[in-house]
């Protein structure tokens, strides 16, 4: 399986269902929320994309990035609203 909970079989219906796929990795990485594994979900997914990348909530790093974090959700969600 690509990562925990996720079959590959789960990861192509995911890719074929037509609903945009956007992987957002944490950034710091920690031991919970590792970068290769948000590689792993990306490529297993037909179609996905990797966004830039964010602090974990709750974290102290998260509140320096709120605003960041809330202008990369809109973007997604304008580039999902352009192609659809």
């Amino acid at each position: 399986d690509p990562i925990r909970g996720l079959t590959r079989e789960d990861a192509v219906r995911l890719g074929s269902s037509g609903i945009p796929i956007h992987v957002m990795p944490a950034e710091p990485e920690d031991p919970y929320h590792l970068r290769a594994n948000a590689f792993a979900l990306r490529d297993a997914i037909p179609g996905a994309t990797l966004t830039r990348g964010f602090p974990v909530t709750p974290s102290r790093f998260f509140a320096a990035d709120r605003d960041a974090f809330v202008a990369e959700l809109h973007r997604v969600i304008h580039l999902v609203r352009e192609n659809s």
